[in-house]
């Protein structure tokens, strides 16, 4: 039996979490977890909202999201942290995600790729891991799904996002790129939480390069943070 209890994030945001998640010291630290770009999302997005989560991760930001009113499309590739999800969602009563996506957002499509629509992915039914790490696209990205923001949109039929946030760890470039047609034909907002140094390493790429591009696809770009990765927000002009 998972302990699930009340917290507040950063001293602001009210959600049901598991214990040890609940019990993460950065949320209560003068500072928070990223409280700039929380903030953003919150005051950013509500009713009417459909944002596409690269990178959900455990899931609380995620669900924070549908607690403010937006509805979710999750991308998430490690099948450690499944089984969060359907304890989040229900203690804190929310409706299911419009579809769950256990891989990678990309530049590019594969056959390994599974789309669940209205449910959890059948790694949620696995016993809860507080120790899970990461899944990262440089190196992995053959062992999972894969498929670009424009195909769902476009090959798969989910609705068009009003909102992207992605966490990718260096990736960047890969999820946007796959996301070209629908940033040009319907402007989602975008948080991006970008990694210089992943880039280039990883990749061969600038992260400079990747906000001259969305400058060049009409977005204005505000900077919330830099701390342990930049954090930017992009709305179209």
């Amino acid at each position: 039996m998972v302990e699930m209890v009340k917290a507040t994030l950063n001293g602001e945001f009210e959600i049901t979490l598991p214990k040890h998640r609940a019990d993460r010291p950065e949320w209560y630290t003068e500072t928070g977890w990223e409280r700039n770009r929380l903030r953003s999302m919150h005051e950013n997005l509500g009713p009417g909202d459909i944002i596409y989560y690269v990178g959900g991760e455990e899931g609380e930001m995620v669900a924070l999201c549908q607690i403010w009113g937006a509805k979710t499309v999750i991308f998430e590739p490690n099948p450690k942290v499944w089984s969060h999800y359907p304890l989040l969602w229900e203690h804190n009563n929310l409706e299911k995600p419009i579809a769950t996506i256990p891989g990678f957002a990309s530049d590019k499509n594969n056959k390994l790729l599974k789309i669940y629509r209205d449910s959890f992915p059948p790694e949620a039914g696995s016993v809860i891991d507080a120790a899970h790490g990461f899944k990262e696209l440089h190196n992995e990205g053959n062992r999972y799904g894969q498929v670009t923001i424009d195909s769902c949109v476009y090959d798969h039929g989910l609705p068009a996002p009003t909102a992207i946030t992605l966490d990718v760890e260096g990736s960047e470039w890969s999820v946007l790129h796959g996301a070209e047609r629908v940033l040009k034909e319907y402007k989602p907002k975008i948080w991006l939480s970008g990694h210089p140094e992943f880039m280039i390493m990883y990749w061969k790429q600038y992260l400079y390069d990747l906000r001259y591009w969305l400058w060049g696809l009409g977005y204005k770009e505000t900077l919330l943070d830099y701390k342990h990765e930049v954090h930017l927000y992009y709305e179209s002009n």
